[in-house]
C-alpha cells in the first residue's frame, strides 16, 4: 500500500501499489500461456514482456519505488529444420563420477536447450572445510 494523488478529487488515498512476496529473486521463468487472450502461446505471434524491480520502506515518504519498464519483443518459434533437441527447458541432466568408489551424482537444470554444447566439463569440490 501506498500513498497516491486522486487527480480528481485531489485526495490523498491509500491504494495497493505492488503485490508481491519477500521470497527470493527468481532469476528465470518459462512462460507457456498466454494470459490476455487464455490460452497456450502460439508460434511466430509477437508478445511483449517486461520485468521491473521495487523496493519496499514503511517509513518512507513514498513506500515504493519502481524501476523504469522496458519491455522487449518475443517471438516463439518451433525449433529449426533439422535442430535435434536432446533436452528441454526444467529438464534435470544426472552427471555421475566417472571413477573411484565415491557414490557422487549432481544435477544440472537446463535454462535454455540451445545453449547445451554437449562439451565436458570438471567440476571441482574444496575438501580442505569441516562442517557439523
Amino acid at each position: 500500500m501506498d500513498l497516491e494523488l486522486d487527480e480528481t478529487t485531489g485526495a490523498i488515498l491509500e491504494l495497493p501499489s505492488q503485490f508481491g512476496t519477500d521470497s527470493g529473486i527468481e532469476h528465470y521463468i518459462e512462460l507457456t500461456d498466454d494470459k490476455i487472450n487464455s490460452g497456450h502461446l502460439i508460434n511466430g505471434r509477437k508478445y511483449y514482456y517486461a520485468v521491473t524491480a521495487y523496493a519496499y520502506d514503511p517509513d518512507a515518504a513514498q513506500r515504493v519505488i519502481e524501476s523504469p519498464m522496458e519491455s522487449i519483443t518475443a517471438i516463439p518459434m518451433e525449433p529449426g529444420l533439422g535442430a535435434d533437441i536432446e533436452s528441454t527447458f526444467d529438464d534435470l541432466l544426472e552427471i555421475n563420477h566417472p571413477n573411484g568408489i565415491a557414490g557422487l551424482a549432481v544435477y544440472a537444470q537446463v535454462i535454455d536447450p540451445y545453449q547445451l554444447t554437449g562439451d565436458d566439463y570438471l567440476l571441482y569440490f574444496n575438501t580442505d572445510t569441516v562442517t557439523g
